[in-house]
This record gives structure tokens, sequence and C-alpha cells, in this order.
């Protein structure tokens, strides 16, 4: 369900130009996707999951993060904006070899070179 969800929350925005900022459409979108109206209603009238928000938000901030998109892999690599498959499966390998170290979160840069 969360893919549709997603597919359809950006395609109301990108192609339809949608205002979902307004909670009306947004519940709207979202339902149209399958989620049911009155239960996506009330987490969006509630603060569910703004502990996870707040949560991700500091990881981020720890991080450095200043940009999207920004993947952490392992929970000891990130990369940083778009990058070619082959960059993701370098970083896949490197995470796989240090999946045991404990400690700072490497960054790999453009030229694939980590940073940690």
């Amino acid at each position: 369900m969360q893919d549709a969800v997603v597919e359809a929350v950006f395609r109301a925005y990108f192609t339809e130009v949608r205002d979902i900022s307004r909670a009306a459409v947004l519940l709207d979108v979202v339902a149209e996707a399958g989620l049911d109206r009155g239960r996506a209603e009330a987490v969006l009238n509630s603060d569910d999951g703004l502990a996870a928000i707040r949560a991700g938000e500091e990881q981020a901030r720890r991080a450095g993060v200043q940009g999207v998109p920004y993947f952490f892999i392992n929970g000891t690599l990130a990369l940083s904006g778009a990058r070619e498959p082959s960059a993701f499966l370098d970083a896949f390998e490197q995470a796989e070899a240090t999946s045991g170290d404990e400690g700072s979160v490497c960054k790999i840069g453009p030229g694939r070179e980590p940073s940690c």
C-alpha cells in the first residue's frame, strides 16, 4: 500500500498540480490510492508518528544531511545526491565488509572514496 500512496501523492503534486498541502486534497489522494479515509484523517489530525519523524530529523542533523536524496546504508555508510547504480553496489560491498565495525558514519563522495 505504501508504494501506491507515495505514487499517488507524487502524481497528484507533480502531474496533476493538486495542492496536497490542503488536508482535504491530501485525504482525497490517499483515499483514491486505497487508504481508509477515516483512518488517514485520524492520523493526520493526531500526533501519531511525530516522535519517529523527530528522531529521523535528529539523525539527519547529526549526520550532516543537507539535501536529498540521501541514503544511509547499514547505519554506517551514506550516499548523498543522485548516483549511478555502481556507486550503490560499491557502497553495499563496503557496508558488507565493515558490517561488524562500530563508529561514525562514512560518507561516500562523488569520486566513490569514503570519508569516515
